[in-house]
């Protein structure tokens, strides 16, 4: 079987690759340090206990394609494990893909999730067949939409449900990038 081992430099800081075993504790470490800032908007969070969990959540994503559902990337910046961020909720056959992301309250407002999304929109555009990505995001997370928004993504919809918000009714509001046509 053949696996996907991507790994972008996305500028002399930051990096992304795909993740391997070694990476389990620092992510574990990470989540762990991170879980107020994580909880109101990852339902993940409150069900990712052990190292285990983040080892079994790496088995899980081996990448067949970029199309499964969920292709997690490690975000190292200056070297040093921050986040994640990938290829989320694929469709093969609509060539289609989210992007989802995640990092340490450390490492929020530099432009790193930003600079890794266009990253990853570059690659897919240009180096895969997919065709369309979204970016969905609860509509109170305003630092998860200004990044749709300066990424130059369009509003799709808003609807009520549809992602998750700790302790209240949640409502996700959609972006879509499409692949440019060649002229």
């Amino acid at each position: 079987v053949f696996m996907i081992k991507l790994h972008l430099k996305v500028n002399d800081k930051i990096t992304l690759k795909v993740p391997e075993i070694d990476d389990a504790q620092s992510v574990f470490e990470l989540v762990e340090k991170n879980r107020k800032h994580l909880e109101t908007f990852m339902e993940w969070e409150s069900k990712t206990n052990s190292l285990q969990d983040i080892l079994d959540y790496f088995e899980r994503n081996k990448h067949l394609s970029y199309y499964d559902s969920d292709f997690p990337l490690i975000i190292r910046y200056e070297n040093e494990i921050v986040g994640i961020v990938g290829y989320n909720k694929g469709n093969a056959f609509q060539k289609t893909v989210d992007i989802g992301y995640w990092i340490s309250k450390d490492f929020t407002q530099r432009g790193i999730v930003t600079k890794c999304c266009q990253a990853l929109i570059n690659f897919a555009f240009s180096m895969t067949d997919i065709e369309k990505i979204y970016i969905k995001c609860e509509i109170t997370n305003s630092r998860s939409y200004a990044i749709a928004m300066k990424l130059g993504f369009e509003f799709v919809e808003q609807v009520k449900g549809g992602c998750y918000l700790k302790n209240g009714n949640a409502e996700m509001i959609s972006f879509e990038l499409r692949k440019p046509e060649i002229l």
